[in-house]
């Protein structure tokens, strides 16, 4: 209730997410061209720019292909969560990317914005029109 989210633990092991982990680590650092997983004060603008939309959080311009992120697609666990919670085997994904928000708490610089952001419209999509969408309201 507080901060409007739900975690389901469990769907992904502790390796899953320790190798997802790394991932996103390397796809900031490849966009960064620099490491700076492990220096917080290399986390500043000036590197964070290059990795993507550092105002709302997401990594890249596009969808990520990485191996990774295609196994966590895969994962049967997480399939079952959605079913659960959705009431339905029947799910509609989308391919996107990563997010990565900055800890702000003790840098008021690094906030994102305030919205809710969504790449499809599965009404849109199911009427037979599949070109992409954005929306930030």
């Amino acid at each position: 209730d507080q901060y409007g989210f739900v975690v389901i633990a469990n769907v992904f092991t502790p390796k899953q997410c320790s190798e997802t982990i790394s991932d996103i680590w390397n796809v900031v650092e490849s966009f960064a061209e620099q490491s700076i997983r492990n220096d917080e004060n290399l986390w500043d603008a000036q590197w964070w720019r290059r990795t993507g939309h550092e105002q709302v959080g997401l990594l890249g311009n596009a969808s990520l292909w990485t191996r990774q992120i295609i196994l966590n697609r895969q994962t049967p666990a997480l399939h079952t969560a959605f079913a659960t919670v959705l009431g339905t085997r029947k799910l509609l994904t989308n391919h996107d990317r990563y997010a990565l928000f900055r800890p702000a708490q003790m840098h008021s610089e690094r906030g994102t914005v305030t919205n809710l952001h969504l790449d499809m419209n599965p009404w849109i999509y199911l009427q037979g029109r599949h070109y992409i969408l954005v929306y930030d309201l």
